[in-house]
């Protein structure tokens, strides 16, 4: 029950109370951990969706059926990022304003979920429906089919990654945004294992269906599960103040031109911090499977298996230092956890360059888990404890943009750019990220990290580092 400390307005809530005594979460001291988790579950099926999408694309644009060339997939590949760019913000403006009994994110989590699963449905059966259009010449059907079910896939993964992201800084009070977002990188790292480690060690076949049935299957499972557990524990208070807004494109265009310095420092930093990591996301388990297997002889296919242990290896040290961020951000300061977290990452791709050793790789790519946890958690955190309720969905669409823009930059430097010169090698791709992760590590330095107001009691590590 509440608990009133003496000459103070301050309360203290238990999450488990009487209708009649209920406290909107929003407006509470302190939640629990369990509460914590419910609402950052969603970021579990968000990241499922990533990962059931890149886990059935290549295989599918590999099949004899479509037989997409490679110069033509980065074109597909750049679909994901364009959704992003365009939903995400414009998401964020709509919810900040929605008006449903459900609140102002859940109707978008679930709109996000239900359009995710038909995305799944279409990406799996895309072959079969081009033969059904057309039987003679079923491909450029089957190509189409792919490209829609790709653009529902990415829409509806902003419909819920942006509220899943914002809903927590609404309801998590400010003390506890770093520990909320350290959850959610939890979360992110629990899928990540989940969906690699079922490909890395071929558990398809000990059931009765091929890997692609598996990933469906357990794909729609896990977003479900995810999204309902969010919805219960995230009881949201229905918005009902009528915002004086211009059109979300000129109100997002102010919100760029008078962006805060906190938010556009880390969102920079953020930037580069994605540069530096996108080459091993997408191209680790190829990398392995062509660097260090097929180019020496050994078959491709066993490589990819130990590139997707490796990729959740490396999640399951996400999670780990997801538990342990808070007390290291509290005793270094956030400032200098983020750098050394880049430095990590940097220090580790640089070998890359040259190792020939499966096990090597092991070792030098999981502490990326380190950095992944980091960047996942505390720009989030930052905009959350800055931004204003009204603006929350908003900033963090913006600071969503910040990131498409730099998987962009990476795929057109890196990827594009220096990849036309590695003759097909996937090493020199991730080793250049190093780059980008020490160039993160000292605009870590370059952060603002808010001031608490004065009526708020915010903990040391998020605060102004002088």
């Amino acid at each position: 029950m509440a608990q009133r400390s003496e000459g103070s307005a301050s309360f203290t809530y238990e999450d488990i109370q009487a209708s009649d005594d209920w406290v909107p979460l929003a407006k509470r001291d302190k939640l629990s951990i369990w509460r914590i988790l419910g609402i950052c579950s969603s970021m579990f099926g968000y990241q499922t969706v990533f990962t059931v999408v890149f886990g059935l694309l290549s295989p599918i644009m590999d099949s004899a059926e479509i037989q997409i060339p490679q110069v033509y997939r980065s074109w597909i590949y750049l679909i994901g990022p364009l959704c992003g760019f365009i939903c995400q913000p414009l998401v964020g403006y709509y919810s900040d304003g929605l008006h449903s009994k459900l609140g102002r994110r859940r109707p978008f989590i679930i709109a996000g979920c239900i359009g995710s699963i038909l995305g799944f449905m279409l990406l799996f059966f895309c072959r079969q429906l081009g033969k059904f259009v057309n039987k003679s010449n079923p491909r450029p059907w089957s190509i189409v089919f792919l490209i829609v079910s790709l653009t529902l896939d990415f829409i509806s993964v902003n419909l819920l990654q942006a509220p899943a992201r914002t809903i927590i800084g609404d309801l998590v009070p400010k003390q506890q945004q770093v520990l909320a977002n350290s959850i959610a990188s939890v979360m992110i790292g629990l899928a990540q294992v989940f969906s690699n480690f079922i490909g890395g060690f071929n558990v398809a076949q000990y059931t009765m269906f091929d890997y692609q049935q598996l990933v469906i299957i357990c794909g729609c499972i896990f977003i479900i599960v995810s999204v309902v557990i969010t919805c219960v524990a995230a009881h949201e208070e229905q918005f009902r103040e009528n915002l004086d807004r211009p059109n979300p494109f000129v109100q997002i265009f102010r919100s760029f031109k008078s962006m805060p310095k906190p938010v556009l420092r880390i969102s920079i930093v953020y930037l580069l911090s994605w540069m530096g990591y996108v080459e091993f996301n997408n191209e680790c388990s190829s990398y392995v499977g062509t660097d260090l297997y097929k180019l020496q002889g050994k078959d491709y296919d066993e490589g990819v298996r130990f590139g997707l242990i490796i990729i959740g290896v490396s999640s399951i040290l996400v999670m780990i230092w997801s538990f342990v961020q808070d007390a290291v951000i509290k005793c270094i300061g956030l400032k200098l956890s983020y750098a050394l977290s880049q430095v990590i990452e940097g220090i580790c791709l640089i070998p890359i360059f040259f190792i020939k050793n499966k096990w090597a790789a092991l070792g030098l790519l999981t502490p990326l888990g380190i950095s992944c946890s980091v960047f996942n958690s505390v720009p989030y955190a930052v905009v959350g404890t800055y931004a204003s309720d009204e603006d929350m969905g908003t900033y963090m669409g913006i600071l969503n943009i910040f990131v498409v823009a730099g998987q962009q930059f990476a795929n057109w430097i890196i990827g594009s750019g220096i990849g036309s010169f590695t003759n097909g090698k996937k090493g020199p791709l991730l080793g250049s990220g190093s780059v980008f992760a020490f160039l993160a590590a000292v605009m870590c330095f370059w952060i603002i990290v808010p001031e608490p107001d004065d009526n708020e009691k915010l903990q040391p590590l998020i605060r102004e580092e002088k």
